[in-house]
């Protein structure tokens, strides 16, 4: 099981949900307002930029509260990359 923080994910799916979710309200602490943000999951960025895909009801919850912290911003764009354009994460984690 994955980490975030002190919540316990039970998927790679979930913890990267958590992990966008951590990074938005990070973000909005730290007083940033346009901030672009990348994922390698594909379902992830697409139910975040309101596109037709299949996630779980867990993590359908943690993409909500990011979307609901979403007023607080001028911009946000949420894209997906590949794992090789997500290598310097890949290699901290």
């Amino acid at each position: 099981m994955a980490r975030i923080g002190s919540t316990c994910a039970g998927s790679a799916l979930t913890a990267e949900c958590s992990g966008v979710l951590a990074a938005i309200q990070w973000c909005l602490e730290h007083g940033f307002r346009q901030v672009e943000v990348e994922t390698d999951n594909a379902r992830v960025a697409d139910y975040l930029r309101r596109l037709p895909t299949n996630v779980s009801w867990t993590s359908e919850t943690i993409l909500d509260n990011v979307l609901d912290l979403l007023y607080n911003f001028v911009s946000v764009i949420f894209k997906h990359c590949n794992r090789n354009g997500n290598w310097a994460a890949h290699l901290l984690a």
